[in-house]
């Protein structure tokens, strides 16, 4: 028994050896970028809302009439409001019917018309973290969102908005 408790002590320590030997840049890497599944409306806007309180530049929202009322129903245009008397840039991309945002001061609302007949409902903030609402997960009969700070997908996301809808 004392020379397996010996080997295995020598073993742990070659894999310690062999972890230290990783440069650091891959395992810090790997942790920063993330995807995550969110499954609940009451969960996505309280995401919504923890993302636009930490915004700091630029907010940019698509969303439906629905949806847009949904944002007021939960509070995060309040948030947003908050946010525009910070200086954030706060932009709306939604549909030409849609008057719901009219007696909201400084945002700064673009209206598009769908191809598919619904606008998709998406979130960047900052362009470090976006989430998009998916439609209903069969299996758990919940909203679930994609939620994620990859930068590459983040400036993507950027990238097509200030082309598809600049002025």
């Amino acid at each position: 028994k004392k020379t397996d408790i010996k080997n295995a002590e020598q073993s742990l320590q070659s894999v310690l050896n062999l972890w230290r030997s990783l440069p650091p840049t891959a395992i810090s890497d790997s942790s920063s970028q993330q995807f995550q599944k969110i499954l609940g409306i009451h969960r996505i806007y309280y995401k919504i809302r923890e993302m636009t309180q930490k915004a700091s530049n630029e907010v940019v929202i698509m969303a439906s009439k629905i949806d847009l009322a949904q944002l007021i129903t939960y509070g995060v245009m309040d948030e947003i409001t908050s946010i525009i008397d910070n200086g954030v840039e706060v932009t709306i991309i939604t549909e030409p019917e849609c008057d719901i945002l009219s007696i909201e001061n400084g945002l700064n609302i673009v209206y598009c018309s769908s191809v598919s007949g619904s606008l998709p409902q998406l979130f960047l903030m900052d362009r470090k973290e976006m989430l998009a609402v998916t439609d209903e997960d069969l299996q758990e009969k919940e909203t679930r969102a994609l939620w994620t700070n990859c930068s590459s997908l983040c400036d993507a996301i950027h990238l097509f908005f200030t082309y598809e809808f600049s002025h």
